[in-house]
This record gives structure tokens, sequence and C-alpha cells, in this order.
């Protein structure tokens, strides 16, 4: 099977499981690559979500007893505080989840971190466009 359509494949798996969840009313919250998981016959299975406690991750290698938000993942409008996240807001991170994959696991925003990446994004600033997509 072609790599484009492996990764085609996946993205829309992950977008069913995605689904799913929001048919349950369940808010993912924490949607990145690292929580998609594959099986040995490539089924995609979606981790990482349910209830959780959370702070900022601000990249500055502190933890507490809280769960820290991968923040380069979050929707803008939630990376000051995770209680108004929706699905709408998972949305934002599926799209991260798809740049990933078709960046073939690059890391988002790799040269900005966290604790400048809301007024960057503010400011119009988003990810490039995948090798592994076309303008289409």
């Amino acid at each position: 099977m072609e790599l484009q359509e492996n990764l085609f494949r996946f993205g829309l798996a992950i977008c069913s499981g995605m689904e799913y969840l929001s048919s349950r009313n369940i808010v993912h919250r924490r949607l990145a690559a690292r929580n998609v998981l594959l099986t040995i016959s490539n089924e995609v299975k979606i981790t990482g979500f349910g209830p959780q406690n959370f702070e900022i991750d601000e990249g500055d290698g502190e933890s507490g007893k809280k769960e820290r938000i991968p923040i380069k993942w979050m929707a803008p409008e939630c990376m000051e505080s995770t209680a108004g996240a929706t699905e709408k807001s998972d949305v934002w991170s599926y799209g991260v989840v798809l740049w990933e994959i078709f960046s073939l696991g690059h890391t988002p925003y790799p040269n900005i971190k966290s604790r400048d990446l809301p007024s960057r994004l503010r400011k119009g600033e988003r990810l490039p466009k995948p090798e592994q997509c076309d303008e289409t």
C-alpha cells in the first residue's frame, strides 16, 4: 500500500474514533499522535481521554500532581484553561495530529516555546504544509 494512502487511512480512522467519542459527549482534550495507537493489524485506537486534572505545560520540566497539557496541540481558546474545551477544540487538535501524520512524525512548532505559542497563533502563525501533502 502506498505511503500517502496509509496516511489518509490513519487520518480517517482517527476522525471516525473522534466522531464516536463526540457522539458520546466525550471531549478528548489531549488528542496528539502519541495518544493514537496502532494494533498489529494497523487498526487505530485512540487513548489518553477521560476525566483529568490539568495544568498547562510551560515546558519548564516541572511536574506536579496534575496532568500536563500538550499545549502545541491545544486550540488557542483552550491554552489558558481547558474548562472551555469542546468537540470544536478537539477538531483543532485533530488538525495538528493530521499535520503530525503527514509530516511523518515531526513535532509541531518545533522552534517555538510552549509559553510563546498563544501569542504567535493570535498573530496568525500556523504550521507549514507538510511535504506529504499536495496543494489539494
